[in-house]
């Protein structure tokens, strides 16, 4: 899959991994070999899915309300939407997903030598994962959100094939909107009908709102992901002991440190 075909759905990617992998028999594997390394990084997977959901919610609630609460006059527009919180909710958003990414890769490794189908499972999910959540964290560094409701294969577009971003801002952009809408789904040197709408544009911003809570209804999808958590959190409960999950956790390593390069020899 190309990175311009599964640019962003962070609740769709998340759903899929939590349905492809058997997080039970992983649990009772790792508790029958005593990996509780491996056992830690499961509940900090399940925490950190926990920590997408409860923002993406709050981020959702506050739009919905400013959509409500969206008035027009002569003066301009009027609503309760404070972008720079926004913006900040979305960076928030973006250092969450970078850590459930390291915890993946490293969960991916750490099953990847079973032979009970656990590793070739992961490993089947990692090329996804890595295209997907990428782009996702790009976007949500940048202070978007990138909207869509389609399979896994075209995460980023809606139905009608439009890539459709809710982009926030201090002030106005000044840059060419129509060059950098080329780059934010993946360039492949093909026309894309991108959609990429700023806080500052006034209606547009509203009806692209109200599309997406009203056709693709996140709400909905959320609450289907809570309920694929929920059960998560059952097979850790029934599978792993207190000891097992918590022995080294102190050890775990939870953000990508940039500077860390075990590869290579520090210059003499």
């Amino acid at each position: 899959m190309s990175t311009s075909e599964g640019a962003f759905k962070m609740l769709e990617i998340i759903k899929f991994v939590l349905e492809k992998i058997d997080f039970a028999g992983i649990a009772k594997h790792l508790r029958e070999s005593r990996n509780r390394r491996a056992s830690a990084k499961l509940f900090l997977i399940l925490s950190t899915s926990y920590d997408v959901i409860e923002l993406y919610r709050t981020i959702l609630e506050e739009m919905q309300a400013a959509l409500s609460g969206h008035t027009k006059s002569d003066t301009g527009h009027r609503f309760h939407l404070n972008h720079y919180r926004m913006r900040n909710l979305l960076q928030t958003q973006w250092q969450n997903l970078e850590r459930l990414d390291l915890l993946i890769s490293e969960m991916g490794e750490e099953v990847s030598l079973l032979e009970n189908g656990f590793g070739n499972a992961l490993r089947e999910i990692l090329p996804y994962k890595f295209g997907i959540l990428f782009e996702a964290q790009q976007l949500l560094a940048e202070g978007r959100l990138g909207l869509g409701n389609t399979d896994i294969n075209h995460l980023a577009k809606g139905q009608d094939g439009k890539f459709r971003t809710l982009w926030f801002t201090s002030e106005p952009p000044t840059e060419d909107r129509d060059e950098i809408a080329k780059y934010l789904h993946g360039w492949n040197g093909t026309k894309k009908d991108v959609h990429d709408v700023n806080f500052h544009d006034g209606d547009e911003f509203f009806k692209t709102l109200k599309w997406y809570i009203d056709e693709v209804q996140p709400f909905d999808q959320l609450d289907e992901l809570e309920r694929l958590v929920e059960r998560y959190k059952t097979a850790l409960i029934d599978n792993l002991t207190l000891e097992d999950v918590l022995s080294e956790f102190g050890a775990l390593k939870r953000y990508e440190n940039w500077t860390r390069q075990s590869h290579a020899h520090p210059a003499r």
